[in-house]
């Protein structure tokens, strides 16, 4: 299709490979922009192992640098977006309000750093990449001036709860599944890699900022939970599976039309505190959901999508039963 920049009206008329086509200007507002893959993620397992076994410096260099192509390219689709609906005041000013900019990644075998080799694991391919994350938080952070204790990230993983007592059986540690989002706990690496995510921000934020993207690391290999209310400096990860731990942590919402459920019980990280209660709302402020979804060939969904992210991951699989129930 031909070119379309900032000057091309909405409903102009450009030559494309289906002919002469008015500019959609209709439905939700789209932005993007063409990478090379090359300089993106493709290849970080390779480097990623170096700097896990060799503390090899020149490959995460090389991380560094293709994390960095990421940030200017979305610079421009977001800064296009922006310029378009505007939507950084809006976050803006619901992060004023307390809210977290929570960020969704695709995380359902989240094994993208094998536990043995430090290599390329098999969740790697259907997982949301770790640096893309790094990415756009970096962006929102330099862009929007949002701290890092401001954002958070969340995740109801189908997968989370047996590998972690998998890789706990294999290694002896007590690892925590939070942990294993951050895919380093103390001297063991496996899983994603939200720790590289911190490292990466901690070297690109600017010296005179307060804001620490570690903070909150400890308290995912300890498997620590704070209400983002209570969460204060740190950049928390959230297991949204864990609502059988504490009931106090959901809420049920309704289903707006709902034919197969009516109503459904999520973290009240996602969908805030009771309405009416002010200590609950105090802790439980809601968030900015910000969907990262992986686009992939799916067995079940045949292709997974923005949508799906929101289905599955999103709602809790550990949830609470009443033990008068007998089944």
């Amino acid at each position: 299709m031909s070119v379309i920049n900032e000057e091309t009206s909405k409903g102009a008329v450009v030559d494309s490979q289906l002919g002469k086509r008015k500019v959609d200007s209709e439905g939700s507002p789209v932005a993007g922009s063409r990478m090379d893959v090359s300089k993106t993620y493709a290849g970080i397992p390779v480097l990623l192992q170096k700097v896990i076994d060799e503390n090899n410096t020149a490959a995460w260099a090389e991380i560094v640098e293709r994390i960095d192509y990421i940030y200017a390219n979305l610079d421009h689709s977001l800064g296009g977006l922006d310029r378009e609906t505007g939507f950084a005041s809006k976050v803006k000013s619901q992060i004023q309000d307390g809210k977290k900019l929570l960020f969704k990644p695709n995380l359902v075998n989240p094994t993208a750093i094998d536990a043995g080799t430090h290599g390329e694991g098999l969740g790697a391919p259907i997982c949301t990449d770790w640096s893309l994350i790094a990415a756009l938080m970096r962006w929102f952070h330099d862009r929007l001036d949002i701290h890092y204790h401001q954002m958070a990230l969340g995740e109801a993983s189908t997968a989370v709860l047996g590998l972690t007592i998998s890789l706990r059986l294999a290694s002896g540690k007590d690892i925590a599944t939070e942990a294993l989002f951050e895919g380093k706990s103390e001297d063991f690496y496996g899983g994603w890699g939200f720790f590289f995510v911190r490292k990466y921000l901690s070297e690109r934020h600017p010296s005179s900022h307060e804001d620490d993207p570690m903070r909150g690391y400890e308290d995912s290999v300890a498997g620590r939970f704070f209400p983002p209310g209570k969460a204060g400096n740190r950049l928390m990860v959230y297991d949204l599976n864990k609502l059988d731990e504490d009931t106090s942590r959901g809420r049920t919402v309704a289903v707006p039309e709902g034919d197969n459920y009516k109503e459904i019980t999520l973290h009240k990280v996602i969908v805030g505190g009771e309405p009416g209660d002010s200590n609950d709302l105090k802790d439980y402020p809601g968030c900015i959901l910000i969907n990262v979804p992986k686009m992939k060939i799916h067995a079940q969904d045949l292709l997974t999508n923005a949508t799906k992210n929101l289905g599955i991951g999103l709602y809790p699989t550990q949830a609470p039963c009443d033990p008068a129930v007998v089944i």
